[in-house]
């Protein structure tokens, strides 16, 4: 009994001695064992402590991400909306707004009746749409006056009807045209007459209280004898512009 005892106090004190000599790992990272879901992912035995942060923190830093339109827009309220050269009825349209569609805002007229947006149909170009057929969304406040355009006149014809008689004698000619402007104008213009025998009128003034085509009237009776003739309307304001016909007098 006393020799079992020794053995069994000279096991005990290796094994303590052993165990003292083993290294000590401690572990850096939590435990993880395979799914049992069989998705291959591992299961965390424990998860490290995030700080909770307050509501309204939270709450504060979504507010101030929400964005706001640094640039304001249009939209039509019901229906499609012209888009016209002026800030007027009595302008061209040049274009629309559909239902649907928005415009940015790059200005406004001083009556504060009219927006200067941009074109949705012309890319680069602006054109002007009323503001009580349309809706704004954004800050308006700090959009700009905008001064109307200057209207321009966008299309001009001329013709000409010889009355030949026999050549050696006058024969009656008139001559016809129209101008067309995109706006209210007053539109000067004369008549120009080249040839075997050359004329050239008098400016006079055509005054277009909205956009539209007008009739010029006639520079009064011109005779020519035999020849070779051209007749030129030539518009001189608010913008240059000209039609020209070639004509002859005879055979």
């Amino acid at each position: 009994m006393v020799m079992r005892r020794a053995l069994g106090g000279a096991m005990a004190l290796a094994i303590a001695t052993q165990a003292c000599n083993l290294p000590s790992i401690a572990p850096t990272q939590a435990a993880a064992t395979p799914a049992a879901d069989g998705t291959g992912l591992p299961t965390v035995t424990s998860l490290p402590t995030l700080p909770v942060r307050a509501a309204t923190e939270i709450h504060t830093e979504v507010a101030e991400r929400t964005p706001t339109p640094d640039i304001p827009v249009a939209s039509p309220k019901d229906q499609p909306v012209n888009c016209r050269y002026g800030p007027a009825l009595g302008w061209e349209a040049v274009g629309a707004l559909l239902p649907g569609q928005k415009a940015a805002i790059e200005g406004r007229n001083s009556n504060n009746t009219w927006w200067y947006v941009e074109d949705p149909q012309n890319v680069g170009g602006f054109c002007w749409v009323a503001m009580s057929v349309t809706d704004a969304a954004g800050n308006t406040a700090a959009v700009p006056i905008v001064g109307a355009p200057t209207a321009v006149v966008t299309g001009v014809t001329v013709g000409s009807e010889v009355t030949f008689i026999a050549c050696g004698e006058p024969s009656v000619i008139q001559f016809g045209g129209s101008i067309t402007a995109n706006g209210p104008a007053t539109v000067s213009y004369q008549w120009e007459i080249r040839g075997d025998k050359e004329n050239t009128t008098d400016p006079e003034n055509l005054v277009f209280d909205e956009a539209g085509t007008q009739q010029v009237p006639e520079p009064g009776a011109y005779t020519a004898d035999c020849g070779n003739y051209s007749i030129r309307l030539r518009v001189l304001s608010p913008n240059q512009a000209s039609a020209v016909e070639e004509f002859a007098v005879g055979d």
